[in-house]
């Protein structure tokens, strides 16, 4: 993933994603994973699975 700001519509969809993961409530983590899937419209089939596959090393990444 990014650091700041996403820079464009995959950083984006991937820090919805992000969000819906570990969100505290279920609430919060359906906002933000109805957000991630709007603006996944926007992104071809490869980019949606890099974004997936990206927030998947992240969170690996961050439990290691």
């Amino acid at each position: 993933m990014h650091n700041g700001i996403p820079q464009n519509t995959q950083q984006a969809v991937e820090l919805g994603l992000y969000l819906a993961i570990t969100a505290e409530t279920e609430e919060a983590s359906k906002e933000a994973l109805e957000l991630a899937k709007g603006l996944a419209l926007d992104l071809s089939p490869a980019e949606m699975e890099g974004a997936k596959a990206n927030v998947r090393k992240f969170i690996a990444d961050e439990n290691a």
